[in-house]
């Protein structure tokens, strides 16, 4: 009997990766550098905010600090935030599974890289606020 399930988050529950870039994007747009989506799929795919700026600030020879580093996430953070309330995000045939784990008394968790504010939005926006008993995330 299955007593438990544990999901990742980005690309699992919720397709957020094209929001990452689009918000990534748009805030590195203000500043001169356009990031093809290939290139994005490519070779920054997968790495927390941090590591991405950081990776463009090296490749395009950006010359930016720390400082303007932590600038840049904040920024692509309300963008971010302002894509995820517009759209739907969550990934077909995903409520349906998630509902029938509930009702059967299976317990759910999330075991994420994504960071807890983001899920914790997008989770609301899905209207599965509760429905994980645990979230562990970056």
């Amino acid at each position: 009997m299955l007593k438990a399930v544990i999901f990742d988050f980005d690309g699992v529950i919720a397709d957020s990766e094209a929001l990452h870039y689009d918000a990534l994007n748009t805030v590195f747009n203000r500043y001169g550098v356009d990031i093809p989506k290939e290139v994005h799929w490519d070779k920054y795919l997968g790495y927390s905010d941090r590591e991405n700026i950081e990776a463009v600030n090296v490749d395009y020879r950006m010359q930016w600090d720390n400082a303007r580093v932590q600038v840049l996430i904040g920024e692509k953070k309300v963008v971010f935030d302002e894509l995820i309330v517009s759209g739907s995000i969550i990934i077909e045939g995903v409520s349906v599974f998630i509902q029938r784990l509930i009702n059967g008394g299976v317990r759910r968790a999330i075991c994420s890289g994504a960071l807890r504010s983001d899920i914790d939005l997008m989770l609301a926006g899905m209207a599965f606020k509760d429905a994980f008993e645990v979230i562990v995330s970056a």
